[in-house]
């Protein structure tokens, strides 16, 4: 093994294994082998998103897919997106993050004492997809690119407190059935329904950002965590890519930064 990868994840195990529990982003980038992680799991965080990528906020949703690609959720969903298991040798098709939870006097004063005696957090992800978006990246981009459309319109105002922020739409995301269970008296306990209040206190332990009303999503059916690729820089002259072919290879993820500039 490399050197400096063998001391990656020995810095990677010992956070994990502390008392104060670890970044589900470094999880999810050492053992699925995703580059680029949500910074919250989100069964609607589909290709087509309109991502704001920022150091300390990571990747948060600036516009819901079904508004880039001009169709309702349920038409999204239906007739938008391919689904198919995971082909990639390289990424988990599946695996397990394990959190040490450390709940502090401020964590406490959030939840129900019934919770307070929580130490772990497991979440399982099976059942790993990739999901491909149908639409031309051209049609995606006209669209956006629209100073009357709603994508445009929030980019513009989250430019506003992020102007060194970077937009991305990807193209191609996993996510993964995702089930949790929590560490309570030195016991763990899959069956436990937890309420938003402790998610949320939960979620902030292992450093995902939750913005506004977002809930996490700790449980359901092909949850997204993230995707891979280099990203093809968009211009706003629109002299776009053809097909989204780069060589012969269908690009995974545009930044559109410089159409909201």
């Amino acid at each position: 093994m490399n050197k400096n990868k063998f001391y990656s994840l020995l810095i990677i195990i010992s956070i994990c294994s502390g008392v104060t529990g670890c970044d589900w982003k470094d999880l999810v980038k050492d053992k699925f082998k995703i580059e680029h992680v949500f910074s919250i799991p989100s069964a609607a965080y589909g290709p087509g998103t309109l991502l704001l990528y920022t150091p300390e906020s990571g990747y948060t949703k600036t516009c819901w897919p079904w508004d880039t690609t001009g169709s309702s959720k349920e038409e999204y969903q239906k007739n938008h997106i391919i689904s198919n298991p995971i082909i990639d040798a390289n990424i988990s098709k599946g695996d397990e993050l394990e959190f040490n939870i450390n709940l502090n006097v401020e964590d406490k004063a959030k939840i129900d004492s019934n919770y307070h005696n929580i130490t772990g957090l497991k979440l399982s992800l099976t059942n790993g997809k990739q999901s491909d978006l149908t639409d031309n990246p051209d049609t995606i981009i006209n669209r956006i690119s629209d100073h009357d459309h709603t994508c445009y319109k929030s980019a513009q105002e989250r430019l506003k407190s992020n102007n060194s922020g970077k937009f991305y739409i990807s193209y191609v995301n996993y996510g993964y059935d995702f089930q949790y269970s929590v560490k309570i008296n030195s016991k763990w306990d899959s069956t436990a329904k937890l309420p938003k209040e402790v998610l949320k206190v939960l979620a902030a332990k292992i450093n995902i950002k939750l913005e506004n009303n977002e809930e996490t999503e700790f449980s359901g059916k092909n949850v997204y965590i993230g995707f891979n690729g280099d990203s093809v820089v968009i211009k706003k002259s629109k002299q776009f890519i053809s097909e989204s072919l780069t060589g012969g290879k269908k690009v995974k993820l545009h930044d559109v930064t410089d159409l909201f500039k």
